[in-house]
Parts: C-alpha cells; sequence; structure tokens
C-alpha cells in the first residue's frame, strides 16, 4: 500500500463570490424588567414623636382657623356697622325732605292759597258767588 491519498478533490461549479465579512451585531446583555427591591432595616420609631406632632400639627390649625374666623367676623362687623350708619343717615334725610314736601303741600292747600290761585287764573271764589247770587247761608250751612 501506498501512503497516496485516498480522497479526490472535488471540484463545483459555481460562481465565485467575494466574500465580505457580515458586521458585527452586539447583543444587549439581557435586562430583567423587573424592578429590583433592596430591603431596608425597618427603624424602630419613638412611641413619643408621633403623639407630640400630632399634637403640634393639630395646635397650629386650630390656631390659624380660630384666627381666620375671628379676622372674617370682624371685618363682617365693621360693614354691619357701617350699612347701620349710612341707614340711619339716609333715614334722616328721608324725613328732613318729607317735612319739606308736607310744608309745600299745606302751604298749596290752604284757603289763602287756592283763593290767589283762582283769583290769578280768572275764577271766582265761593265768597264771591254767594255775594252775586245773594243767598244767605246759616252758620249750619242751610241755605234760606
Amino acid at each position: 500500500m501506498s501512503a497516496a491519498p485516498a480522497y479526490k478533490e472535488k471540484v463545483y461549479d459555481r460562481p465565485a463570490v467575494d466574500r465580505v465579512a457580515a458586521p458585527r451585531v452586539k447583543i444587549a446583555p439581557r435586562v430583567d424588567p423587573r424592578v429590583r427591591v433592596i430591603e431596608r432595616q425597618k427603624r424602630k420609631a419613638n412611641p413619643w414623636v408621633t403623639p407630640i406632632q400630632q399634637a403640634i400639627v393639630f395646635s397650629v390649625l386650630t390656631f390659624a382657623i380660630a384666627s381666620a374666623s375671628s379676622l372674617a367676623g370682624n371685618v363682617m362687623m365693621e360693614r354691619a356697622r357701617r350699612d347701620g350708619i349710612s341707614a340711619a343717615k339716609r333715614t334722616r334725610e328721608a324725613i328732613a325732605s318729607e317735612a319739606v314736601l308736607q310744608r309745600n303741600v299745606d302751604r298749596l292747600s290752604s284757603v289763602e292759597a287756592i283763593t290767589d290761585w283762582t283769583r290769578t287764573h280768572g275764577f271766582k271764589t265761593q265768597d264771591e258767588m254767594v255775594k252775586q247770587v245773594n243767598v244767605k247761608v246759616d252758620p249750619d250751612g242751610e241755605t234760606q
């Protein structure tokens, strides 16, 4: 036996292609979408801190609300006082103007004013009409 190789070289009939190395794609490492939770050691709460804090917050809120309501009440009382003063002033002015109007009405409805008006407008007064007719009138108002 000889030392010659036992295989034959195979030749394929296909066109020659320039082989270009494919670009390397980096694959991102796998990331777990879940959030990692790191547990921390819990501190033991001071039993006096929480009630004291609550008492302080309660006191501050109570003081703020009481101050605001007191201020609002004083503002409303001052407004009512001013409204009362202006109403009293309007009442005095109305009474004064009513008195002036009443004096004018009394002056215009008096017998002398009506007699003067009838004479200036060409009318005869009641006394002139009675004298013209010559009718006697009793003090009781009956004619004779």
